[in-house]
């Protein structure tokens, strides 16, 4: 690792490349990463998921974080055991309160997609759960059985 330091207007700068690999998603007016640690750091707008104090704990890497999802103010992280955490904006799908028994990782979450303020989480046994503004794609936070078998075949 090369460490870079140079003299600018009478000051001393140094740079050190980052070491640690990171998954950085980015929404309207928040950040959020997943350290190396599977922990999760947020920064950014309050409303928009820049603070996760609500959910510091299930973020600690305790159950490593393995992928991170966002729409406009809202992230949902997908842990390793198939649970995802929500943070952000209520309204836009930061508050999965009404479908966490569904997102606890008792049937695991495989996937979750994402638009302007509702996520869908793909779950292992096709089913799909969502949450988030229903003016926006969202089922209503409704869960719906899919038949995935004819497109697995092909």
């Amino acid at each position: 690792m090369t460490t870079t330091t140079d003299t600018i207007g009478g000051g001393t700068l140094t740079v050190t490349p980052k070491t640690e690999p990171y998954n950085e998603q980015q929404n309207y007016g928040a950040f959020a990463v997943i350290k190396s640690d599977g922990s999760v750091f947020a920064w950014g707008d309050k409303n928009s998921g820049g603070d996760i104090s609500s959910v510091a704990s299930q973020l600690d890497g305790t159950i490593p974080v393995t992928q991170i999802f966002t729409n406009g103010q809202s992230f949902a992280a997908l842990r390793s055991d198939g649970s995802v955490v929500t943070w952000g904006s209520a309204n836009n799908g930061g508050d999965s309160s009404t479908v966490s028994d569904q997102l606890s990782g008792s049937i695991p979450v495989t996937q979750i997609y994402s638009n302007g303020s509702a996520f869908a989480a793909i779950r292992s046994d096709g089913s799909v759960v969502s949450w988030g503004n229903g003016g926006w794609d969202s089922t209503t936070n409704k869960q719906v059985q899919i038949d995935t078998s004819s497109v697995a075949s092909q």
